[in-house]
């Protein structure tokens, strides 16, 4: 099947209602995925070109699914929030697009990767600080600890192949056991930055799930200070551990989420 073209209104720079408002204007016809969402799907894909205010960034292109990720970490005014295995910049973009006032680390273990999350950022209008990181190792990134990280682990992508058809060439069944030791140990890698009572989500474009809730479950069996906290979304069917949306069943890209929080003798705030 073709995959549809979504793109994620910047709320900072025009209400989704307004922004379809324009692109019936402009004879291009789209709809809203829910209410009060910012995600609109177009009736027929384009290029970005062609796409009204999107050189202005009044908007991304992003899939709906995708779009859950900001919300489920729900960034707050003030707080320090790292995005690891950032690229291309999607959900950095709508992480700084949901709060005031964020100090972001945008981490990634590509240079080349990294530059589009620059372009991105710029398009945008918007500033986090970028660095070149392994997530499995990170070195102290400005020598606090963070309120919140998300996790947008390296994976099959086995729940957007529509998008990379050559996935079904590539992959071998060997893969999978690689991947998901891979992010077992990014998990590992990433929780000593979190501050106690600091939040952390990890997000896959894989729907099997050797890749995600049995990779929650072996890193939580070896972490006594993580905790799991339940999900709920408008898109998507829950899990044992988090939410997972289906192709097939929601039109959107294949994605998982779980949230994850760090327990401990007090509460992590911004301002220590």
């Amino acid at each position: 099947q073709r995959p549809p073209l979504s793109l994620r209104v910047n709320r900072k720079r025009v209400l989704p209602g307004d922004y379809l408002k324009q692109l019936e204007k402009d004879g291009i016809g789209a709809r809203r995925v829910a209410p009060e969402d910012t995600a609109i799907t177009l009736d027929t894909p384009c290029p970005v070109e062609a796409i009204p205010g999107f050189a202005e960034g009044l908007c991304s292109v992003q899939d709906a699914a995708a779009q859950l990720a900001a919300p489920f970490i729900s960034p707050m005014t003030g707080e320090r929030v790292l995005d690891a295995c950032a690229a291309p910049g999607g959900k950095t973009g709508h992480l700084l697009e949901l709060a005031d006032k964020l100090t972001l680390f945008a981490t990634d273990i590509s240079e080349g990767r990294l530059q589009r999350v620059e372009e991105n950022l710029e398009r945008l209008g918007l500033v986090a600080e970028t660095r070149i990181t392994d997530a499995t190792a990170p070195v102290t990134l400005g020598g606090e600890q963070f309120s919140a990280i998300m996790v947008d682990a390296p994976c099959s992508a086995t729940g957007v192949i529509r998008r990379n058809p050559d996935i079904k060439v590539h992959r071998l069944p060997t893969d999978i056991g690689y991947f998901a030791a891979q992010q077992v140990e990014i998990l590992r890698g990433l929780w000593p930055l979190l501050g106690n009572g600091g939040r952390m989500l990890y997000v896959t474009c894989s729907i099997l799930e050797e890749e995600n809730d049995r990779g929650i479950a072996r890193f939580v069996e070896d972490q006594p200070d993580a905790t799991i906290s339940e999900l709920s979304a408008t898109i998507g069917q829950a899990t044992q551990y988090g939410v997972q949306t289906l192709p097939a069943a929601q039109g959107t890209d294949g994605l998982y989420f779980a949230l994850l929080n760090k327990v401990g003798s007090g509460t992590w705030s911004s301002d220590r």
